[in-house]
């Protein structure tokens, strides 16, 4: 364990941090209580309950003075349950790691609802109209369109299309028929792109707070002294029963050519996405198991793992399919053999 008189510096400096964020505006809010609940499991074990229920309600205070109304409201609940979820005691190990996976999802169900009272059961078309308007307003409204329209997200139509801009004096300038057709372009890419970018957001979101709040603490015990309640990374693996209803999610995929939009598209995203995650994760622990007995030091597996994820992530993905098949690892065999005995 730390010792006592370094307890509260971590703890200081998040509450210094939320009251930094809440005064500079949403987004750095955002940023802190995106990382809140990892930062929380991991100061419940190193500072103790008082410094991570400061640190929450300190975040709470700052989302109901930043944040707008019912928003508000969401962000001091968003603090107050991860602060529950860290501090208190639970009988069974495995509560708390469901509570972690749970959070995230009742947030976005929260976060969703509230949205669709705000914009009447078109959140989609709504939050693109909104974004519309906030690159309207922008002052670098001019470059936005252009960088949007150099990546295909914004798109124009007969003679325009050669020339959107022109330089007068070494400013940008743009006629406001070009201004209009780019926004309006801009405007139907973000409700196309949307859909997909949430589900993966809610299923990504839910699976790196799972994880990180489950193995910070872990990680913490080992550096201490203490035993880990969770083996390795190396060892980590999907069970054969769970392996395989995880594998009948990629019938999710099949989904969304059934349908362009709707529930059912939506569900086939979320399926194929949590397909993706989880297959992802055991080819990445399969990895490092492999680099391991390479004698590959842990910064270079580190490094090569995370260019792999970002730049190739099919090739990990499939690496877990074949472990979940042929069990490269021999763990579901040591398993199976300690269940007999």
């Amino acid at each position: 364990m730390p010792k006592e008189p370094k307890k509260w510096v971590v703890p200081v400096i998040m509450i210094i941090a939320a009251i930094v964020t809440a005064v500079n505006g949403v987004l750095p809010l955002t940023v802190l209580l995106l990382i809140l609940p990892p930062v929380s499991a991991a100061l419940a074990y190193a500072a103790g309950p008082v410094p991570t229920a400061a640190v929450c309600v300190s975040a709470a205070a700052g989302c109901i003075y930043a944040l707008p109304g019912v928003f508000g409201i969401a962000g001091a609940g968003w603090c107050c349950l991860t602060c529950a979820a860290a501090v208190i005691p639970f009988r069974h190990k495995a509560v708390r790691p469901i509570l972690w996976a749970a959070l995230p999802m009742l947030m976005w169900a929260v976060l969703l609802a509230v949205l669709n009272g705000i914009y009447d059961r078109a959140i989609i078309p709504g939050l693109a109209l909104t974004a519309q308007d906030i690159v309207e307003s922008s002052p670098d409204c001019v470059e936005i369109l252009l960088r949007a329209y150099s990546s295909g997200l914004a798109r124009l139509e007969g003679t325009e299309a050669l020339v959107p801009a022109y330089s007068v004096m070494g400013r940008t300038v743009m006629t406001e028929y070009v201004k209009m057709q780019l926004l309006y372009s801009l405007r139907v890419s973000i409700e196309k792109l949307l859909p997909g970018m949430m589900c993966t957001g809610i299923v990504w979101h839910t699976a790196i707070n799972a994880l990180l709040c489950v193995w910070l603490p872990d990680l913490l015990r080992r550096k201490s002294g203490e035993k880990g309640l969770l083996p390795s990374p190396e060892g980590w693996y999907i069970p054969g029963g769970i392996g395989a209803a995880a594998v009948s999610l990629c019938a999710g995929w099949l989904l969304t050519f059934l349908a362009e939009e709707g529930p059912v598209y939506y569900l086939g995203l979320l399926c194929s996405n949590v397909f993706r995650v989880l297959f992802l994760i055991q080819g990445v622990c399969l990895m490092l198991w492999l680099e391991k007995r390479m004698g590959m030091r842990v910064l270079g597996r580190t490094l090569w793992v995370l260019i792999m994820t970002l730049l190739a992530p099919v090739i990990p993905i499939v690496m877990g399919l074949i472990d979940q098949r042929r069990d490269i690892r021999n763990l579901r065999k040591m398993d199976i053999k300690e269940d007999t005995k």
